[in-house]
């Protein structure tokens, strides 16, 4: 899925949010997150492969392909799709680089390790008082 293609499908989703009076947010589905996630994935993937293949071209000079302009407000978007308001998709992405270094967090006493969409998935969906 294209930046384009993702940018365009969260704000129908929004839209339809306006609408179906949840609260002013759209609903995603499970798999709806996680295709949004994993086409950040596979950007940043793309993005990095192409940084270093400049590096090699280019070893004494600096070249950067991400566009943290573009990914921030998917992101944001995102969260806000899914009232992540303690910004839980931001730290899975930059902080545990999508899972690659995954860190563990405790809720209310429970211990969760962020290493993979399915952690973050329970992690944004769980009952805040029953852990659940």
């Amino acid at each position: 899925m294209t930046m384009n293609k993702l940018r365009r499908k969260l704000k129908e989703k929004y839209k339809q949010g306006l609408l179906d009076g949840n609260n002013g947010m759209p609903r995603l589905t499970k798999d709806e997150y996680f295709d949004l996630v994993e086409a950040i994935r596979s950007q940043l993937d793309y993005e990095e492969k192409a940084s270093m293949c400049f590096n090699t071209i280019l070893p004494n000079d600096s070249v950067t392909c991400i566009q943290n302009d573009l990914f921030e407000p998917i992101i944001n978007l995102i969260e806000q799709v899914t009232n992540d308001k303690d910004k839980w998709l931001s730290y899975y992405i930059w902080e545990c680089r999508m899972g690659e270094d995954a860190q563990k967090v405790i809720i209310n006493g429970n211990e969760l390790t962020l290493k993979d969409n399915e952690a973050l998935w329970v992690l944004l969906t769980y009952d805040k008082k029953t852990m659940k």
